[in-house]
Order: C-alpha cells, then structure tokens, then sequence
C-alpha cells in the first residue's frame, strides 16, 4: 500500500531554487555561435562553431570547429534576388540539445546533437530529405520542425518547382522523420522565404515572398497563417493571411511580438525600407494589417526582438546597417537608431557596396547580437563577415573592437556566401547539479569543505548504506 505524505508531517520547506529557473545563470551554461558556410562544392557545406566570452563578447574558433553537413550549399553566382533571401537556416531547439542547418544546393536538411563544449556531432548519419526543393528556413515547436522549401524561381527567372512546407517529427533521441501527407503545397513562382512558429505553438506563419517580377502569383508576398495540430500537421486558415497595400508590395522576413499578438514584417524596397505590423486573432490566426513605419536603411529586411521584447531590430541590407526601433507603442515601433556596421565594404578598385547584412541573432542575455555579413562579389571573400555588437540599456548598438570576425578562406572559400546563424546557450548539467547539492548541503547544515557536493554525497550515501547494512544484520 503507497503512503502519502501528511501535509503535517514535519518535513522542512528547504528553499531550493527551481531548477529551471538556474539555466539562465551564466555560471552554469556556455554560449556558442553556430553559421553556416553555404559552401556548394558537392558535400562540403559545414557548420562553423564558436565559443563567445560572456565578458566581452567576443568570439572564438572552436578547436576543430568545422562541422560536414554531409549536403551542399548554393552558389547564386548572378546574385538574383529571391535563392539568399531567407532566415532561419540554422537553428537550435529550445533546449539547446539539437542543431538544424539546411542544405539548400543538395535539398536536404543536417541535424547534429550540441555537446557541452559546443561541439557537434552530426545525428541520423547523413542529412535527411527536406521533402522539397531548395530548402531555406526551418522553425521547431513540441517536437515538430517545419521545412521551407523555395522551389527554384528567382527574379528574372522562371520557376519549373513550387515551393512548400513541410512537417517533420523529431523524437527525444534526435530522430527526425517525415510526418506523412503533412506537406503544404504553394504556387509556382513565390520564392517562399521563411516559417514562423508562434511562441504558444497554436500557429505557424508562412513567408510567400515573390520577386518584383512575380508579384501577380497567388499569394505573393503575402503571410499565411496556418494552425498547428495535436500530431504537429498545418492547416491553412481560410481568408486569414494579409499583405501591404503599399507598391510594390514586397514582404521578408518576420519576427513575433512577445505580446499582444502581432508579427512585423519587414519591407526591402528597393528604394528605401520599413517595418510593417500585422496583428493575429488569437482564436483562428487571422492576419490584420495595421500599419508601417519607414526606416533610414535600404533593404530592410530580417528582423530580432530583444530578449526583454523592448526593442525591435532590422537589417537594412544594402545598406549594411541594423536600425532599432522602439516597441514602447507595439503597434506602431519608432526608430531610435540606424548603426552603419564597421569593416571592409567594397571591393579593391570598386565603390559598390560588396557585402550585406543578412541573418542575426542575440545571445540569450540580449548583451550582445551577432551579425552575418555575406559578401556579393565573388572577388570579394572579406565580405563575409560576422559582427559582435554590444546592447545598451537603451537598446542602441555599438560594434566591439574585437569586430568583424573575418573567415579564413579555408573555411569559407570565395564563392561561400555564408548563410544562416544560431546563437545557443548550452547548460552545464555537472555545474547546475554541483551548485544545487551544495545549496542542498548549506541548508542542512552539511560541510563538503576539500571535497565535490558528489563527492560528499556519494560519501553520505555510502554511509547511510552500510548503516542500513549494520542494522538489518
């Protein structure tokens, strides 16, 4: 017969702090920066992985720090629009045990298992199929990851395979299958651009960017919300997407609000830039326009909310800049801030801007965000970049001294364009257990001077074994 515990039993309340609440604590977790080469030489796409100084935020190599996808990446060699413009090709799940990289040149995604030391060890033995053609953005919620698949249109060109999402089931032990009849087909010639999961996991949101010369494709740069089902499987919601009135109505990249339901978008006019809001029912997903702002930059298109969910942030890529807004007014962000990034830009004997700003992403502290410069000139290969800035209390950026990191051409030869950026904070299970036992111990009054807490649990374990021993005897 099971004995319940009386709630009068006498046993003390120890004031131990919830495990989970400790995973934020820096003393018991390390950060490392995880990108992508895009190398499209046939199998030598790779994860390059590095280490980040809390203090300082500065980035180091990991010793052998250069992960085989077992995929290829994708050369655009013309630079057309629509193969690069993506987000979400590297990402972590939320526990920090697993890492996705797409393989956009060989359509097939990479899963590795994240090590203590942040190294990666590449799970499933070769990549799995993306289940379509030209993968380029994934998105991971209770136990699912969503797969975009551009299809191959791009500005000027023709598409002959249409892009779609679909729905993969990945098990505690990394094992990722696909889930069957879980694929979303979408219309020929949108260059579908990313997925988005909200943070409750009740909706998944679409990207349907379409190049200038196809905006008259059904759904073109459009958000299609879809809801997420009890097996993971989407369902589009009926009337529920919503794009710009503005021309030419294009939409890249999106990001959620930590509150009140809304997604910004951003707006890569040729031109110029801006951010637009979209809010959501949160019943059906439904999509509601409710405005734009412009920015200063050109190109504005990836978008990261501060881990405080204060401030809004954008690349504007072809100017080579971050700007910051405000999100005091939630509804309608306000630019605090347009900071140019340092470094080399063009090329030797040319004044073209040669490299861009593409993904991004913070540290879990929001201290620092890191920035992923790709060049777009083949002659350029300093134009790959990536950058350290430091994070203000206001919210407004500075780049470290330190900054940019540069790619030896070993790792990013000159026609990689890297692609695709993951920032994971990886908890040291050892530490956090330490620090627990010795709180354990503090508290009851037990010394583990000269000693491990396990050390000196496993002594008072070995004791009270052979007082048991004693006693049955």
């Amino acid at each position: 017969m099971q004995r319940k515990r009386s709630k009068s039993s006498g046993f003390k309340q120890l004031p131990f702090e919830p495990l989970e609440h400790r995973r934020l604590m820096s003393a018991d977790s390390s950060t490392f920066v995880y990108v992508e080469s895009n190398n499209p030489n046939q199998g030598q796409n790779a994860v390059l992985a590095y280490s980040e100084n809390t203090a300082t935020g500065a980035l180091t190599a990991l010793p052998n720090g250069r992960y085989l996808t077992g995929g290829t990446g994708l050369l655009n060699a013309k630079e057309q629009l629509g193969p690069d413009d993506s987000d979400k090709e590297v990402i972590a799940t939320p526990d920090g045990k697993y890492l996705f990289a797409v393989n956009e040149g060989s359509n097939t995604v990479s899963e590795f298992a994240i090590q203590q030391n942040g190294a990666l060890q590449i799970l499933n033995s070769a990549p799995f199929s993306s289940g379509g053609t030209e993968p380029v953005s994934l998105s991971f919620s209770n136990d699912s990851l969503y797969v975009v698949n551009r299809g191959n249109s791009a500005e000027g060109t023709a598409g002959t395979i249409a892009p779609n999402v679909t729905t993969f089931f990945v098990g505690e032990d990394g094992q990722t299958f696909a889930v069957p009849n879980s694929t979303i087909s979408l219309p020929l010639n949108l260059s579908t651009a990313q997925v988005l999961t909200s943070a409750d996991g009740k909706f998944t949101f679409v990207d349907d960017f379409a190049t200038p010369s196809n905006l008259k494709v059904s759904l073109a740069n459009t958000i299609e919300p879809y809801l997420v089902g009890n097996d993971g499987v989407l369902s589009p919601v009926k009337n529920g997407g919503a794009g710009l009135p503005s021309n030419p109505p294009l939409l890249l990249g999106l990001v959620e609000s930590p509150a009140n339901h809304i997604i910004y978008a951003g707006e890569p006019s040729p031109v110029g830039g801006g951010i637009a809001t979209f809010q959501y029912s949160d019943t059906t997903g439904g999509l509601t326009y409710k405005g734009s702002v412009a920015s200063q930059g050109i190109a504005t298109c990836w978008l990261n909310i501060s881990p405080n969910g204060k401030y809004l942030y954008a690349a504007d890529s072809a100017s080579d800049a971050v700007s910051v807004y405000s999100l005091a007014n939630p509804l309608k962000p306000s630019l605090i801030q347009e900071f140019h990034l340092n470094g080399l830009t063009t090329a030797p004997g040319s004044s073209a801007l040669a490299t861009n700003d593409f993904q991004f992403s913070f540290d879990s502290t929001g201290q620092y965000l890191y920035v992923l410069n790709h060049t777009v000139n083949d002659a350029f290969q300093q134009g790959n970049q990536l950058h350290t800035l430091s994070v203000g209390s206001n919210g407004k950026l500075s780049e470290t001294s330190a900054s940019p990191l540069l790619f030896s051409t070993s790792l990013v030869p000159a026609a990689d364009h890297v692609q695709g950026i993951a920032v994971v904070s990886v908890v040291n299970e050892t530490a956090v257990l330490q620090n627990t036992l010795s709180q354990l111990f503090s508290t009851l009054g037990i010394s583990s001077t000269g000693s491990s807490p396990a050390s000196t649990l496993e002594t008072l374990l070995d004791n009270l074994l052979q007082d048991l021993v004693t006693a049955s005897n």
